[in-house]
């Protein structure tokens, strides 16, 4: 009882907790001075982890990024951790070290907007719930803005990754029940993650609440590894979502990872 009580207290640290793997590159350093050097009206305090390889193989890319993050505003704390050799197990350390109420990961080019993110778990942490939230929101790019979803189940065989990672917010307890990204996928681990939520929603779980924001959380930065056109990442698509298929269904949605392979060979402008 005493350990839970000391999780609730450290969780209640911080609103709001952004995960970032990042190798402390250049473009990662100059987006975020930029980011942290804004004046973001934030209603609750943000921990922002950044996450990288250990620290002997990339020390002066560190010092160098280190030094571009001036946080000006005083409600945003930045932290670095080290350890992880892949995305999703860096994600995974963010998940053990955050202490915010409400977790939100991203590339360390993607342009996040703080002050809606903070809003919107703000609103949530307001209501009285014993629900474990997940909170679906916008998400912009060059090319187009979309709304990130949990789609029925009756799509599964046919639908493409509906919820990247930049378009949900989970809450901390959440993930307590759904669990932490599986390392095996390489740029797939978002979309299996949110297909073990969903399953949770199909079963009807009573405390499980996933409901939509209006608000766009993320400037999406494109040119990172899904959206790359490599075989392997339509093979990690239909390994996701094969559990969740029956026999007819594999059949489909091999033949539509086939299908859309073919397509972005020939037109590479999509994401995964």
């Amino acid at each position: 009882m005493d350990q839970e009580k000391t999780c609730v207290q450290i969780r209640d640290k911080y609103g709001l907790t952004i995960v970032i793997p990042t190798l402390f590159g250049r473009q990662g350093s100059d987006n975020w001075a930029t980011i942290s050097r804004l004046e973001w009206s934030l209603p609750l305090n943000v921990e922002i982890l950044f996450i990288g390889p250990s620290l002997d193989r990339l020390s002066s890319e560190f010092e160098q990024f280190e030094m571009a993050i001036d946080t000006s505003c005083p409600k945003l704390k930045t932290k670095m951790a080290f350890g992880g050799d892949s995305i999703y197990s860096a994600m995974n350390i963010g998940i053990e070290i955050a202490q915010g109420r409400f977790l939100y990961f991203c590339g360390d080019t993607d342009f996040p907007r703080l002050d809606n993110l903070a809003l919107v778990c703000y609103e949530a942490l307001k209501k009285s719930t014993h629900s474990r939230r997940a909170i679906l929101g916008f998400v912009e790019s060059e090319q187009r803005t979309f709304q990130a979803t949990l789609p029925a189940r009756r799509w599964l065989a046919i639908e493409r990754n509906p919820t990247h990672h930049q378009g949900i917010l989970y809450e901390a307890s959440l993930l307590e029940i759904v669990g932490k990204y599986n390392s095996y996928f390489g740029v797939i681990g978002d979309y299996e993650l949110n297909l073990r939520l969903r399953s949770l929603v199909w079963s009807d779980i009573s405390d499980v609440e996933v409901y939509s924001s209006k608000q766009p959380f993320c400037k999406w930065e494109l040119g990172g590894a899904s959206s790359q056109v490599k075989m392997r990442n339509y093979i990690e698509s239909y390994m996701a979502k094969r559990p969740y298929l029956a026999s007819y269904e594999k059949i489909l949605a091999l033949l539509v990872e086939a299908l859309c392979f073919i397509w972005a060979s020939v037109r590479p402008s999509r994401s995964v």
